[in-house]
């Protein structure tokens, strides 16, 4: 039988932001994903998460995607632990390059799902 997947919380300095939307993601010798936080009083705050390289994975998604396992209270980022996706991925042939396995981070946002499997956490800030 295979184990159920767990959502942990991961704190990151948008986590527990307001509302979060979808910007950009830039592929290029790493990833980076940047998401603005838009308060209802105008103001714009900008979060950048830089995974440096190697990346396993990475998808960006719809956020109906989500509704199918995220929970508020999460906040807008958290992982995945006994993810099908990485497992999949790393049993058909990432075990290779990824000895130490894989972690599967989640970005959610108002508009779209950013998931990424990587060996490490990425740096997380405010811009």
């Amino acid at each position: 039988m295979e184990e159920e997947f767990i959502l942990e919380k991961w704190e990151t300095p948008c986590s527990d932001s307001t509302d979060l939307y979808f910007t950009e993601l830039i592929d290029k010798d790493e990833l980076t994903i940047l998401v603005n936080n838009i308060s209802r009083a105008g103001g714009k705050d900008t979060f950048q998460f830089i995974f440096e390289s190697p990346i396993a994975a990475y998808q960006a998604v719809d956020e109906t995607y989500l509704k199918y396992w995220w929970k508020k209270e999460l906040g807008w980022t958290f992982t995945v632990k006994n993810s099908k996706w990485a497992n999949s991925l790393f049993k058909e042939m990432l075990d290779v390059n990824f000895p130490n396995g894989l972690i599967h981070f989640v970005i959610a946002t108002s508009d779209t799902c950013i998931e990424v499997l990587s060996e490490k956490p990425p740096i997380a800030r405010k811009l």
